[in-house]
């Protein structure tokens, strides 16, 4: 039993052994950039996630960059009225091109209400909106009010106060979700959206807190990972990069970048990541201006061993040290297998060679000493059968 289980806690330290190395040795020999790339970008809660992925055997390398509260972005359509002047404004929603045709804003509130009035906040080239809907407790959209907007497409002079467009509401149906349409392609410029308030049959106002967005001039501004899919599906559960690391998620930055290298075949098994911002490596061509975020995280010393050799436009990789666990069990297990095979093809028939040649000429088929065919007394040498009883 002892023999049996120290061959196989053998194996498997061998199939370890093979699996560190073959991570170790894919990281020193292949540029996993060079592989298929996969992008995605999306607009949740506050946050402007980007992930970029590139995929070769035996190499996962994932980026993702996050943003809160992004120039331009939705949810700069969120809160109370930020923007204190009319114009071309980063604290306010932009469309991402001026001239798109039928734009629109889907704003969520924290109290379900009998709406009254919906006021917007058009700072800049105003007169766009055409349509305000709500949304019942089954989420079915009804309209509201169609017709021209209130506030004229007419330039105002700089540093005016932004116009709002009031817009009256006279559904008796609670809610606490409205979209509102603006048709882009028949007033010129940029039509931004401050903020957007709802006033229910009470009188009460309440400000969006959660904003949803048909585009966004925010993904040609601070993103280097292009339109696309979900960049949920571009992320595995065994990485980190699912959820904002500490200091974003506690508020104490508005702007993280991290990678994810991982190596093994033929699962990955072992990771690194690094703080793409805290080691000064992030592509200056997407990223804005330093001054414009703050930035946290652990620096990764200037001396990181950096195992390939970096490409033109990304960073030095860090060994890969952290276990995937389920990759890292499942290479031991086969790489233990391969070993155990090797040696049972290897050993085995060698063996059963030996103890055939030794047993024609009468002796110990285990030690080979000489028994004179006397096999029943066993071996007084080695003791091979000597203690099955007689």
């Amino acid at each position: 039993m002892r023999r049996h289980l120290r061959t196989t806690l053998l194996f498997l330290a061998l199939g370890l052994v093979t699996t560190l190395a073959v991570a170790w040795l894919l990281a020193l020999l292949q540029d996993v950039q060079l592989g298929r790339q996969s992008q995605g970008s999306a607009f949740i809660n506050e946050e402007q996630w980007s992930v970029t992925r590139w995929d070769r055997a035996g190499a996962i390398q994932i980026k993702s960059i996050r943003i809160k509260g992004a120039s331009w972005s939705p949810q700069q359509a969120a809160g109370a009225p930020d923007t204190p002047t009319v114009g071309d404004q980063t604290s306010a929603w932009a469309s991402q091109s001026s001239d798109a045709g039928t734009e629109w804003l889907i704003l969520q509130y924290a109290r379900a209400v009998v709406p009254r009035q919906v006021q917007v906040y058009e700072n800049c080239a105003p007169g766009a909106l055409f349509k305000v809907t709500i949304f019942d407790e089954a989420d079915h959209e009804i309209e509201a009010w169609s017709g021209t907007d209130p506030t004229p497409s007419t330039p105002a002079s700089s540093g005016s106060s932004v116009p709002v467009s009031t817009i009256p509401i006279s559904l008796n149906i609670p809610t606490r979700k409205i979209k509102i349409y603006l048709a882009c392609d028949k007033v010129p410029g940029w039509n931004e959206v401050d903020a957007v308030a709802l006033v229910s049959d009470k009188g009460d106002l309440q400000w969006a807190r959660q904003v949803q967005a048909s585009s966004t001039y925010a993904s040609s501004f601070g993103s280097n990972a292009g339109s696309g899919g979900n960049p949920e599906l571009l992320v595995p559960g065994w990485t980190t990069l699912g959820s904002p690391a500490r200091p974003m998620e506690a508020g104490l930055a508005n702007r993280e970048e991290r990678q994810i290298d991982a190596r093994g075949w033929p699962m990955v098994a072992l990771m690194s990541e690094i703080d793409t911002l805290a080691t000064g490596t992030a592509n200056s061509t997407s990223v804005p201006p330093a001054n414009s975020y703050k930035t946290l995280g652990t620096r990764v010393g200037s001396n990181s061993f950096a195992i390939t050799t970096p490409s033109a436009n990304h960073a030095p990789i860090p060994v890969p040290l952290r276990p995937i666990w389920i990759g890292l069990i499942g290479d031991t297990l086969l790489f233990a297998t391969v070993w155990l095979a090797a040696w049972s093809t290897l050993v085995i028939p060698r063996r059963f060679i030996r103890e055939v040649a030794r047993f024609r000429r009468g002796a110990c088929i285990q030690c080979g000493y000489d028994l004179g065919y006397d096999f029943i007394q066993g071996c007084p040498e080695c003791g091979w059968r000597r203690d099955r009883p007689r």
